[in-house]
């Protein structure tokens, strides 16, 4: 069967009854778990096997009319029969008593209506077995709970009888609803592997964004329908879009109930009493504080009611009890059941139960301040306003402590609205700044810089207005605005004091030297040098060695910046700002490249990403996401490289941020120009432009990582001349960007247009710009024709690609071959593999077609996943080791499993070991 994603059982037994030309099949299953598509796919699957379908429906007001599914099924067939198949009818003349219409006589009549009820059953029979004679027939009746008691009578005699005919019943009902006399075909919600299938499915075959997956396992819970109504809700609003040739995940509110799942839901929260339902809306609305005893104390019942009540809502399947520490707790058995009960609750209702939920968390002494907040918020007027005002205030203030930046939004947003209708101006300065702070932490770019300015508008001193107005001068910055993040900066110093602090000053001087840093303004930086020497401790000694590394690194004393750049760092951890800490790490990763190799500039990005997380702010860790794609492109760890620029890009989406997403999009289209895919790089290149404004208005970082990719593409077109004009531009010295990837580019397109000279020119500036350096001599030998050297030298460097394209030009032997086929498919290294294959070929060696994965083997990610589990990292540890969220090791880890067929860490860890995968190093 085809269309249908975790059902394998259900496909399995529905063709196995139309290959046998029959049977009765009874789904059971709670709402939106895919009754409905299972039932219809049956039907479709029949009618392909030439079954004549017919399908009826309970409604959720037609338990009065009786027979109605039936009707809906049969009744226009049966009207609209040629003459010779409907005078077969006057043998049936009961059925005219069920479908009008059919112009039968009336039956003699019986005086004991059960016998007339089973005359009448009698003769639906028949007419099942007449309608079967000419071709097999199909019935599906859906959402039997619905349906009027004669009518599901109809269905328990029919299906007794079906065994003799071609006659396939199939219906549909909700668990606990109904009671059938066959045994049902219970269909399960979805597990987290068949989820993301479905989201593949529902994504045109695209690979869902781990974000997606997140949403859909916290708000669906493995229904189909759920998942079908969100995805198509997200596309709708324009939050799930695609970017990069991926789908991402934009930054989103929570999604309200879709309106087709709210109604399933209320149909289904209809089937509890009166003391049910108080006793599920007391549930939703305390959420994870509803306790035994605080439910128990909010309904004002004694135990056993209480318990009693839960247990009639967990046999109706919607209330679900669990034990943590030995205390129990109530929820909801599907999110989307106190979603729909919450919101159906009347306004003035839902403000009463979060009071009496508060009052009962203060009598029991609860302690989580947070857990207070919301319930004081959510009781609105009805709490004391003051009482509400100070518990906001302090959970704002303990999420902001936490980094939970989401949290401390809405604590604080309600906070800032009382404490300005309580006329409590003396609070308003800290708010705003804290609001902003938690924008920021909650990676809300847009929201964040009206914040900061609200914050520096209304505070108290002119420290803390240019404090406020340096986050909205680089918040201008990264969304593009170069010319008003100037102009804000400008204002920040125009309102630093005179009697300022030094740190004060230093932390101003912070800010525009990371701007000057982007714009390339390299001699306005080198500049502020000494007024910065001139301040004490450890900032300014941490920023001087910064301006001191970007000065050498314009002379190209790679060896005197990466030293330069190591105090900088020193200094900076003296300091304890994880903001600085993160901002002077970041020209180091350039400098290891040059000076060590692909391996250490790993390992700096790696530095600079736990910095950037340790900050909390999710918009800083750009730069070290960044490092972390050009290392390993340098590396040759392709596939790595390409999967990271897609998280660059998601994570740009996520935060709203457009620069960080330009550069995602950028980077991709530079490991898809090295591996030879020139359209694509050019496709990437011109969502980026779009999505970006271009020009002047691009920092030197991205234009000279557009200029590369350019190059390259322009390469691929074998177009010499304008691969040289671009590579030029490149190749001006800019102590900012990586100017020795220009000359490089530069020597290779003279050298592949025939100008040997100018290579070797090339060459020399290379050798003269860090002669100790592995990356810079390896380029200057291969230039040279010292290929033997430039292979050792790319190897010393960690550049694996590089190495093995170098290799093939020396005519090397079959081993050697293969060895960088196998690094070229393994990278999916398009030109670098079919060079390889065409030297086998030369040697009349005949090359297999590259196999696709199967589907007991593992991705790249998912064995990385595996090899850490077997070497006994946790998930959390997975998750730090490998730049990932828990939620999405743990969904590789389910993939793993599903793959293999194996269910435990140990299990895994047993594959792993048998098969020799763990990590050589």
């Amino acid at each position: 069967m085809t269309g249908l994603v975790g059902r394998s059982e259900e496909a399995a037994r529905i063709e196995g009854m139309v290959r046998a030309g029959g049977g009765v099949l009874v789904l059971r299953g709670p709402a939106g778990v895919g009754k409905t598509r299972l039932g219809l796919e049956a039907l479709r699957v029949a009618e392909a096997a030439g079954f004549r379908a017919f399908t009826g429906s309970g409604r959720p007001l037609g338990r009065s009319l009786a027979y109605a599914p039936w009707l809906e099924a049969l009744g226009s067939h049966l009207r609209e029969l040629a003459p010779g198949p409907r005078a077969r009818l006057v043998e049936l003349r009961e059925l005219g008593r069920l479908f009008p219409g059919l112009d039968l006589p009336p039956p003699e009549p019986l005086a004991d209506p059960a016998l007339e009820r089973l005359r009448l059953f009698e003769a639906v029979s028949r007419l099942l077995t007449i309608l079967a004679a000419v071709e097999p027939v199909a019935i599906f009746i859906d959402d039997l709970q619905w349906a009027d008691d004669t009518s599901v009578e109809l269905f328990d005699y029919l299906a007794r009888g079906v065994g003799e005919h071609r006659v396939l019943l199939v219906a549909a009902h909700r668990t606990d609803e109904l009671t059938t006399r066959f045994p049902g075909l219970d269909v399960p919600a979805l597990d987290t592997a068949e989820t993301v299938a479905l989201l593949r499915a529902l994504l045109d075959g695209g690979d869902p964004p781990p974000a997606l997956v997140e949403l859909a396992h916290a708000r669906a819970g493995g229904l189909p329908l759920y998942l079908v109504e969100l995805v198509g809700q997200l596309r709708a609003d324009g939050s799930l879009l695609r970017s990069g040739g991926g789908w991402v995940l934009g930054p989103i509110a929570t999604p309200a109930t879709p309106p087709q799942v709210r109604d399933v839901v209320a149909a289904r929260l209809g089937a509890l009493d009166a003391r049910e339902r108080a006793l599920l809306e007391i549930i939703s609305v305390a959420g994870e504080a509803a306790t035994h005893p605080l439910v128990r104390a909010v309904a004002g019942l004694d135990d056993d009611i209480v318990v009693a009540t839960v247990l009639a809502g967990r046999d109706k399947g919607l209330v679900s009890e669990d034990v943590l520490a030995g205390e129990v707790r109530y929820r909801p058995s599907h999110p989307m059941y106190g979603e729909v009960a919450y919101e159906e609750l009347a306004a003035v209702r839902r403000q009463q139960l979060h009071f009496a939920v508060a009052q009962t968390l203060q009598q029991q002494g609860s302690t989580d301040i947070e857990l207070l907040a919301r319930h004081f918020r959510g009781a609105g007027a009805l709490a004391d306003q003051h009482r509400t005002l100070a518990v906001s205030r302090s959970a704002g203030a303990h999420a902001l402590e936490l980094r939970a930046g989401d949290a401390a939004v809405q604590h604080l947003v309600a906070a800032l609205g009382l404490a300005n209708r309580l006329e409590r101006a003396d609070l308003l300065p800290e708010l705003r700044e804290q609001l902003a702070l938690a924008y920021d932490l909650a990676g809300r770019s847009v929201e964040a810089a009206d914040a900061w300015r609200a914050a520096a508008r209304a505070a108290v001193d002119g420290v803390r207005r240019s404090h406020c107005l340096r986050r909205v001068a680089v918040l201008a910055w990264d969304r593009g605005d170069f010319a008003d993040a100037f102009a804000t900066l400008d204002r920040a110093a125009a309102a630093l004091p005179e009697n300022a602090s030094a740190e004060d000053r230093l932390l101003l001087h912070e800010t525009r030297i990371a701007l000057q840093s982007r714009a390339g303004m390299v001699s306005e930086m080198i500049k502020s040098h000494a007024e910065v020497t001139a301040l004490p401790g450890p900032r300014a000694r941490s920023l001087a060695a910064l301006i001191d590394t970007v000065a050498r690194l314009g002379d190209a004393d790679y060896r005197g910046a990466h030293a330069a750049a190591t105090s900088s760092i020193r200094h900076a951890a003296d300091v304890g700002d994880p903001l600085l800490q993160e901002f002077v790490q970041r020209p180091i990763v350039l400098i290891d490249m040059l000076v060590s190799g692909a391996d250490a500039a790993r390992a700096s990005a790696e530095r600079g990403l736990r910095a950037a997380r340790d900050s909390g702010v999710p918009a800083l860790e750009n730069s070290a996401r960044f490092s972390l794609v050009i290392a390993d492109f340098f590396g040759g760890h392709w596939r790595r490289a390409r999967a990271a620029t897609v998280e660059l890009v998601a994570f740009g989406h996520r935060v709203g941020q457009p620069r960080m997403i330009t550069v995602g999009l950028a980077s991709r289209a530079l490991v898809a120009a090295g591996a030879g895919r020139p359209a694509e790089a050019a496709a990437l290149l011109k969502e980026a432009a779009a999505g970006y404004a271009a020009g002047e208005r691009v920092d030197v970082r991205v234009r000279h990582l557009v200029g590369c990719v350019r190059t390259l593409v322009a390469r691929h077109s074998g177009d010499h001349a304008a691969t040289i004009a671009l590579a030029e531009e490149l190749a001006v010295p800019d102590a900012t960007t990586f100017p020795p990837y220009g000359l490089v580019l530069l020597g290779e397109a003279r050298l592949a247009a025939g100008d040997r000279d100018g290579a070797l020119e090339v060459a020399e500036r290379l050798t003269a710009l860090g002669p100790d350096s592995p990356f810079l001599a390896a380029y200057a030998a291969r230039l040279r024709g010292n290929l033997a050297e430039a292979a050792a030298r790319f190897d010393e460097a960690g550049m694996r690609i590089e190495a093995a394209h170098t290799r093939l030009d020396l005519a090397p032997d079959e081993d050697t071959i293969r060895a960088v086929l196998e690094l070229a498919t393994e990278e999916d290294v398009l030109p670098l593999a079919d060079r390889a294959k065409k030297l086998l070929r030369a040697k009349g060696i005949r090359t297999a077609a590259p196999r696709e994965r199967e589907s007991g083997t593992l991705t790249q990610r998912e064995l990385e996943v595996a090899r850490l589990v077997a070497e006994g990292l946790s998930n959390a540890e997975i998750a730090e080791r490998l730049f990932l969220s828990r939620r999405t090791v743990t969904t590789h880890l389910q993939h793993a499993y599903a793959r293999l067929g194996v269910s435990s860490r140990a299990a895994l860890t047993h594959y792993v070991m048998e098969n020799g995968l763990l990590d050589p190093r």
